[in-house]
């Protein structure tokens, strides 16, 4: 079982299991309602973003 944590004001924090699951906040999960994320790998990071709509144009 995956679980998060989070602290009021803070960054929350999740566990990566070793298949590459990430447990999400609940309230990060409401961004995300067809269960899918697009990644953006950064020189300081990844950031989870809501998939383009379908036919859209590609943003990071």
């Amino acid at each position: 079982m995956l679980s998060s944590e989070a602290v009021a004001g803070e960054a929350a924090t999740a566990t990566i299991d070793s298949t590459g699951r990430l447990q999400a906040p609940p309230q990060a999960l409401t961004l995300f309602p067809d269960g899918r994320a697009r990644l953006v790998v950064e020189a300081d990071g990844v950031r989870l973003v809501p998939p383009d709509p379908p036919g859209g144009a590609t943003s990071a």
